[in-house]
């Protein structure tokens, strides 16, 4: 699982587009996570009878990306949405491993992940009732789309560095 720190942004949202528009103050929490599912390959290469190897992998598949929306309207009490959505992931990377025991290995390891994940959409559907305003809802399959109407694509690509302990059989 991968997780994006969460973000506070405060401003204006529209609740209301016709017959007019009305627009509210919001302060809204978001939180990223991604989940891969992915297949791949790994390939050993025995750097020294010493008990060193370089390992290669390769591995794709499909990113679950998760999106959750905390915002409070006029200081109401705050609502969240659950958007989910997906996209195409890819790791390509490698590590030195150190053998310790005849089946444990200690490795650092580092790779690159591409994993861009779009096409949200609301998990279910969610109400707030904002004094002075009366119940907003979002709706089940409501789109998450910036403010020009466009999906938004959340990219969690980057490079991954790590320590780690593997048992082999």
């Amino acid at each position: 699982m991968q997780y994006i720190f969460s973000n506070t942004y405060t401003g204006v949202k529209m609740i209301v587009e016709t017959p007019t528009p009305v627009w509210i103050n919001t302060e809204t929490t978001v939180d990223n996570t991604m989940i891969p599912v992915m297949a791949g390959f790994s390939y050993v290469v025995p750097v020294s009878e010493s008990k060193v190897n370089l390992r290669l992998d390769a591995y794709a598949g499909w990113a679950l990306g998760y999106y959750f929306e905390r915002t409070s309207y006029e200081g109401s009490p705050g609502v969240l949405a659950l958007y989910s959505g997906g996209g195409f992931m890819a790791d390509a990377g490698g590590a030195l491993e150190f053998a310790i025991a005849p089946f444990i290995l200690m490795s650092l390891n580092a790779s690159y992940r591409y994993a861009r994940t779009s096409d949200y959409k609301t998990v279910e559907s969610v109400s707030v009732n904002i004094p002075g305003y009366g119940t907003y809802t979002v709706p089940t399959n409501d789109p998450f789309n910036d403010a020009s109407g466009k999906p938004v694509a959340i990219d969690f690509s980057g490079f991954n560095i790590g320590a780690g302990f593997n048992i082999r059989i």
